[in-house]
């Protein structure tokens, strides 16, 4: 739903969805005032528009990524994202050429992912970062990170560098050698990564949390290309 800048009047408002159940967790506008929103599916008959990088159902609750156009009237695209198993798609970001990055986490063995991709044993969930072509066509690149962790927020730079927040759930998740927290504190820790442009490579990543029970939740950019904590 989209409302006037006093909100004094709705705009739009356009329901999304098929005959299961249907969530979504998050959206960005991009600058020509076009909504990108993201999250799950149960449903098999969620509606997909021609081209996307993934028209049909694969299984189990999927993600979804769908843009509207500015006026509310037609959606752009809309596609599954996911394997055969479960996926949950919790944060998206926009860069300036409408490319759209998602976080989240995927049981699928089948996720789509590209050559590069940092964690190549497949655990049971596993935390992804998916970037996704301005027009839904298919994936500028997509990639498993970690195992076992959520992945809760997610920004990208004008550089096309990505920051990931979340909770880590395990010692083993993948620190940097100039990690700022290098200790994993039980029973989950909270942290901060960089991703290159091409999805291929942590300029950083590190635990953000004492001995406790620590997440993060929500990561910005600053025009300078630094990432917060907030």
């Amino acid at each position: 739903a989209i409302f006037s800048p006093d909100g004094s009047k709705l705009l739009y408002c356009t329901y999304l969805g098929g005959s299961a159940s249907d969530d979504l967790y998050a959206l960005a506008l991009d600058r020509d005032g076009s909504v990108v929103v993201t999250g799950i599916t149960d449903s098999s008959d969620f509606p997909t528009t021609p081209g996307v990088l993934q028209p049909r159902y694969g299984g189990g609750t999927e993600a979804f990524v769908a843009k509207l156009n500015s006026s509310g009237t037609a959606w752009t695209y809309s596609t599954y994202l996911g394997g055969s198993g479960q996926e949950s798609a919790r944060s998206v970001a926009l860069n300036a050429t409408g490319t759209a990055y998602i976080a989240g986490v995927t049981s699928s063995r089948n996720f789509p992912t590209t050559p590069g991709s940092l964690l190549t044993d497949v655990a049971y969930n596993t935390g992804f970062v998916t970037a996704l072509k301005a027009d839904g066509s298919g994936v500028v690149y997509s990639n498993r990170l970690s195992d076992n962790p959520e992945f809760r927020d997610i920004a990208v730079d004008s550089a096309g560098n990505a920051y990931v927040t979340g909770l880590a759930q395990n010692s083993n998740f993948p620190l940097t050698d100039d990690a700022w927290i290098p200790g994993y504190g039980s029973p989950s820790d909270g942290f901060l990564l960089k991703l290159n442009p091409d999805g291929t490579k942590l300029a950083y990543a590190t635990f953000l949390g004492g001995t406790g029970p620590d997440a993060g939740n929500a990561v910005a950019d600053w025009a300078r290309g630094v990432a917060r904590r907030r």
